[in-house]
């Protein structure tokens, strides 16, 4: 890799969930944004930068139609997010209730409020191995970290799982380190999650301290991952050996089951 790019819970998730060589890919060729994408992407420009200069709204039902597709590819081109007429008026209904529940929490400070900055990198060196972290909010006095998620469900349950399948908690983690390196304080971050179907549901989800050994044990091992890969220029896949598939816990139950009853 000619310039090594810095480290982020994105290339974390890569790592953890998959191999370097997805890791590798991906920063080659990022993802290609979806719909659902488009919707979190707006969100955030309303909400975090109070900003709707670089949002279209494109007047198609769909993007079946070759005009559909070209109009929102060209509208990418053009530096600005795409989102459909009935998207755009259900985002501004998510906004509306994002602030009514938002003005609700006896929390302090105010998520996304003035007593923080929205969006401020953070760059540090973490085991030798160059970073960077942006929140979505981190107050003033660096003690309280923010994440904006839209999402289908906010049950703090669902999103449980979610944060683990999509590499959120590496994020948390990341996040934490950023402003204990840059600051010296331990911030406490937590997820702000809204649904972006009715009724607009908001949650507070964070890790618990057991969770969050975990998040960090995850991240140093994808940091010396990194730096290793990086050190060698050498991004490799599946293990080459053969991979053997053991028969599942509950499909023994099941057949056990079956076997009993005779059937």
């Amino acid at each position: 890799m000619s310039e090594t790019p810095l480290f982020s819970y994105s290339v974390a998730h890569a790592l953890i969930n998959a191999t370097p060589l997805h890791a590798y890919t991906a920063l080659k060729t990022p993802e290609e944004p979806s719909e659902v994408m488009d919707i979190g992407t707006v969100a955030h420009q309303i909400i975090l930068e109070r900003d709707t200069s670089r949002i279209a709204v494109l007047d198609f039902p769909d993007y079946r139609t070759k005009v559909a597709r070209d109009t929102r590819d060209a509208t990418r081109a053009a530096g600005k997010t795409p989102i459909l007429t009935h998207r755009w008026v259900q985002v501004e209904k998510m906004v509306v209730e994002f602030y009514r529940q938002l003005a609700a929490l006896d929390i302090e400070p105010v998520p996304f409020g003035p007593e923080g900055v929205a969006e401020q990198s953070l760059y540090f060196t973490e085991q030798g191995v160059q970073c960077r972290a942006t929140p979505d909010w981190i107050s003033l006095d660096h003690l309280y970290l923010y994440d904006l998620k839209t999402t289908g469900s906010a049950h703090p349950g669902q999103f449980s799982r979610t944060l683990w399948d999509k590499g959120y908690a590496l994020q948390e983690a990341l996040y934490r380190r950023a402003v204990k390196r840059v600051y010296d304080i331990d911030a406490e971050f937590t997820f702000v999650v809204v649904e972006t179907e009715p009724p607009y549901a908001l949650s507070l989800v964070a890790l618990d301290p057991e969770a969050q050994v975990f998040a960090d044990m995850q991240l140093d091992h994808a940091l010396d991952l990194w730096k290793r890969c990086v050190e060698t220029d050498m991004w490799p896949g599946y293990p080459t050996r053969t991979a053997y598939a053991e028969v599942p816990p509950w499909l023994k139950a099941a057949w056990e089951v079956r076997n009993y009853y005779g059937v």
